[in-house]
């Protein structure tokens, strides 16, 4: 879902769905250029990607589902820890990383605030060192 969302086609580009002019949940979003951007993005990777996360979930599942009902219990102890981390990784890739990504998902225009300052500084350093003087 992550990798979705980083390659996400530009707003302005024609690929991708096209949002109808009726009101509705785009109407609710915040006019924050941020905000819109990470909103748009997390909605193209749940389109992308989500059935699927739901697919792979659902066949690791049901695969697992026949160990619950063998006569050892390693094997129903294993079918139980299958199940449980695949509905688990499954609802938090589609619930609670979205909901990350939109409140502090990168964005093209702004730098990575997990960069240092002197790490900016010597990078506008280096991209002004390059750059021809007109």
């Amino acid at each position: 879902l992550a990798h979705a969302y980083t390659h996400a086609p530009p707003a302005s580009g024609k690929k991708g769905r096209r949002r109808s002019s009726k009101s509705g949940f785009w109407d609710t979003v915040p006019k924050d250029y941020g905000l819109q951007e990470r909103f748009r993005r997390v909605d193209y990777a749940l389109t992308a990607m989500g059935r699927s996360l739901l697919g792979s979930a659902m066949t690791s599942i049901g695969c697992a589902v026949f160990l619950l009902f063998c006569t050892l219990q390693f094997f129903v102890k294993f079918g139980i820890v299958i199940v449980l981390v695949s509905a688990l990784s499954f609802v938090y890739s589609v619930l609670f990383l979205p909901v990350l990504l939109i409140l502090w998902g990168p964005i093209p225009e702004q730098r990575c605030p997990c960069l240092g300052s002197k790490r900016i500084e010597a990078a506008e350093a280096a991209e002004a060192a390059e750059s021809p003087d007109s």
